[in-house]
């Protein structure tokens, strides 16, 4: 999902900031009264490093302090190998540095349809690969606390007898785990599988919904541990920017059992703001790509790719080659390219192939 482009004033872009992260604090703040108390966050001194000694000089300090001093002992003499990730809540850990949010989950399904990605435990583990350990509600606060603006989440319009797609800033999800005595991280979209186009999903448009507040000072994913849906939920607190129904006949979603670990095993679940950064080429009739005009070989847009991910420091995951195919190239010419790519060093969850105008087209749900 690309957005609109940011202004490049500095000015004005430090001032959108400041108004973005206390409109986010300000509805943490509106939460905190159902939720209850949390986990302190980092202290402020934690965030002046370096500035002591530059306030008043302490009157009790020695004059004539002693040249040879006996150091004290370490009082932590095993520190935390990683400062700048947080606790907040049980089950939830604040990555200030990357802007990202850590949820300890356990791996609760590997095979079956899906309705969401993470429920809450004992809620729908039946049809979600991921437990989430932490409460949404404390889920959201983090998310607030690092910036994210939340929108609102699918809601069936009466009026005009339909679905309406769920909003909010846009998201990036990754699940790291241990496997084969290695550690992973990879795109979540890896773990899923398109049943009506027999395919791994390329990059979803996730969104941070939000949920909706009950009243009574329930809060909806509370209620229905909807942590992350693939399907319609009024009460999700993150969801697709697009309309899937939940009746069994249209779910479109299910496990991919082969690239899913053990029952069982722990892993976390990352969230942060999406930052889209594709490539788009176009495909002609014959299967050849087409960049700006010229033809461009599949090697030369596996190096772009590769290139992009290196110079902005992103994951291969947030790179996103787009292929725009007209309706008459064929889906046998679009999958032999779709291999081509993968071939020359693209990674395929990072493909999107969209049809039709380029100005009008919109991405598949």
């Amino acid at each position: 999902m690309t957005g609109s482009p940011r202004h490049s004033t500095p000015g004005i872009r430090r001032g959108c900031f400041h108004r973005k992260r206390l409109a986010a604090m300000l509805l943490v703040v509106n939460c905190l009264a159902i939720a209850g108390p949390a986990a302190p966050l980092p202290a402020i001194h934690a965030r002046l490093e370096g500035s002591e000694g530059r306030g008043d000089p302490d009157p009790n300090a020695n004059p004539n302090p002693d040249p040879n001093p006996t150091p004290n002992p370490d009082p932590n003499p095993n520190p935390d190998p990683n400062p700048k990730v947080r606790d907040y809540a049980p089950g939830v850990r604040i990555d200030w540095q990357e802007g990202a949010i850590e949820l300890d989950a356990t791996v609760c399904l590997r095979e079956g349809v899906l309705e969401l990605l993470a429920c809450s435990p004992q809620t729908r583990e039946h049809e979600s690969i991921l437990a989430v350990h932490a409460r949404p509600m404390r889920i959201y606060q983090a998310m607030g606390l690092i910036g994210l603006e939340p929108g609102s989440p699918p809601r069936y319009d009466s009026k005009r007898g339909r679905w309406v797609e769920a909003s909010g800033e846009a998201l990036r999800l990754e699940v790291r785990y241990r496997g084969e005595g290695v550690e992973k991280a990879v795109p979540v979209e890896r773990w899923l599988f398109d049943s009506k186009r027999r395919r791994i999903p390329g990059p979803l448009d996730w969104v941070f919904a939000g949920s909706r507040n009950l009243g009574n000072g329930r809060f909806g994913a509370d209620v229905d541990g909807t942590v992350v849906t693939v399907v319609d939920f009024d009460t999700a607190l993150i969801a697709l920017a697009s309309v899937h129904s939940s009746d069994n006949q249209l779910l479109w979603l299910s496990a991919n059992t082969p690239a899913i670990p053990p029952v069982g095993t722990p892993c976390t679940l990352l969230i942060r703001a999406a930052r889209p950064a594709a490539i788009e080429v176009e495909l002609t009739a014959e299967g050849s790509l087409r960049l700006f005009g010229k033809a461009i070989r599949f090697a030369e847009v596996a190096h772009m790719y590769q290139d992009r991910a290196k110079s902005k420091k992103l994951a291969s995951g947030d790179v996103r080659v787009v292929l725009r195919a007209s309706p008459v190239v064929s889906g046998a010419t679009i999958e032999l390219v779709l291999k081509s790519l993968v071939r020359a060093g693209v990674d395929r969850v990072s493909i999107e192939v969209r049809r039709g105008d380029p100005e009008t087209d919109r991405k598949p749900g």
